[in-house]
């Protein structure tokens, strides 16, 4: 394994608070790393750079004296305690991969603003990583003994389907109880489905009149299906002939809260449905986007909108799109009621495409998750955070989907405090206020402390 060098000699560090400061260096060095996804290499299955952070990390948890060891480049883990196979396994859950860039030029150039590191992957979800690893420097420098082994768990497919956690899953150790710092507090105890799908559908058979009036050409956006897309490229030809392009501008976002941005595709495809009438036109392709999708993100026009009530209502974001007059592809994320069935879903929505002659294809799916508030995890942390913030909170549900899917008994906890800013995840300008990641620290030095008596060897 190698280190590099610090990524931007220009940061102030030393203008934090020492616990503050000694997490931005770490977190700096990552951020700088641009771990997305890309072609397999040798050791490497999600990319070099996806391994260059889990090495990066895993080399300075082994410079300050812990055991580390590197799943065959899809995974990593960081451990405390003694090194006995009887003792339990108590776990903390990360990833240091991240969304692309897209459109943010300086995405991977840390920058400290006050006590706020800015950066692709500073909230989502290397900042939370590094407050747990500093979790565990503080366990052990106070000369906490755990009966427990204490993990923290690094994954580098988070972002792309989990995989990573399959593969640790075959090769190593499930834990007694984790916790993954990719979420918020409370304690989340229920985490929506996830439905992943393209819908296709052809030109063929639809009549738009007049091939020498206004034409929409080519639309085409988005990088993933659970990234709210932040631009849309609209390829106009003109009633006389002429080419031109425009670029409709939304808010990128996470698909988990698609409501909290502005899907350019969606804004673009109206855009373009009030330019051709405006013109006197019709395009039939326009005309079954805005019958399917239009600026909805609760599914209402597929008839799948809808909700529970452990986990409130189904959402849906378009992430990508591919139009040309041959017809359109759309890449969707739907996060749906944990109490819903997968099967019924799709009947819907594959009802409505086929009304237009399309077809839907499913590209991923990942079951809801729910354990219930008095299982002895749920409860563990519920108190925990409680104890840690005066308050009488009871566990959550979310739309976002992380690794507590994909490892047996995990649920999200943290970092992100009710009502603070959660740093924009997915987002341009993505952030992580450090004196609130130093509070997250703390309540995992506590999580870690609790779970080891909760889950000791009796």
């Amino acid at each position: 394994m190698t280190t590099k060098p610090e990524p931007n000699t220009q940061l102030n560090f030393d203008a934090l608070p020492t616990r503050e400061a000694e997490m931005a260096r770490l977190l700096a060095r990552q951020i700088a790393i641009p771990s997305t996804k890309s072609a397999p290499a040798p050791g490497a299955p999600y990319g070099t750079e996806t391994l260059r952070a889990l090495e990066d990390f895993l080399a300075r948890a082994a410079a300050d004296g812990f055991r580390v060891k590197n799943l065959d480049g899809h995974a990593g883990w960081i451990e405390f305690g003694e090194d006995d196979p009887e003792r339990p396994l108590i776990a903390a859950v990360c990833h240091l991969d991240v969304v692309p860039a897209g459109d943010w030029a300086d995405a991977f150039t840390p920058v400290l603003d006050g006590s706020v590191m800015i950066g692709r992957g500073s909230s989502d979800d290397k900042g939370p990583a590094v407050a747990c690893y500093y979790a565990l420097c503080d366990l052990r420098d106070s000369g906490y003994r755990p009966d427990c082994r204490l993990r923290l768990i690094l994954g580098l497919d988070e972002e792309s389907g989990m995989q990573c956690m399959a593969h640790y899953s075959a090769v190593d150790e499930a834990p007694a109880a984790a916790f993954t710092a990719d979420a918020g507090f409370p304690v989340i105890h229920a985490e929506k489905g996830i439905l992943q799908f393209q819908i296709y559908i052809p030109a063929v058979g639809m009549d738009d009149g007049d091939e020498a009036g206004l034409r929409l050409m080519r639309a085409i956006a988005g990088t993933r299906p659970n990234v709210i897309p932040g631009s849309c490229r609209l390829l106009w030809q003109t009633a006389d002939g002429a080419v031109e392009s425009s670029d409709i501008e939304g808010v990128q976002g996470h698909a988990a809260a698609p409501e909290q941005g502005r899907n350019a595709i969606s804004l673009a495809m109206d855009q373009a449905a009030r330019r051709l009438a405006d013109a006197g036109q019709t395009d039939s392709l326009v005309a079954v986007y805005q019958d399917l999708i239009a600026l909805e993100t609760d599914g209402g026009r597929l008839g799948i909108a809808g909700s529970d009530e452990v986990s409130g209502p189904l959402t849906l974001n378009v992430g990508l799109i591919d139009l040309d007059r041959s017809g359109f592809t759309l890449t969707c994320d739907i996060r749906y009621p944990v109490t819903w069935q997968l099967d019924d879903l799709l009947a819907k929505i594959s009802g409505r495409v086929s009304e237009h002659g399309g077809q839907v294809r499913v590209i991923h799916q990942s079951e809801p998750l729910y354990l219930p508030k008095d299982h002895p995890l749920v409860a563990t942390l519920t108190d925990v955070y409680r104890a840690a913030s005066g308050e009488n909170t009871e566990p959550q549900a979310m739309g976002g989907g992380t690794y507590a899917r994909s490892l047996p008994n995990t649920v999200a906890f943290g970092p992100s405090f009710p009502g603070d800013d959660d740093g924009g995840a997915h987002q341009t300008g993505e952030s992580v206020n450090l004196s609130q990641l130093s509070r997250a620290r703390q309540i995992y030095v506590a999580a870690f402390r609790a779970l080891d008596r909760t889950y000791r060897r009796k």
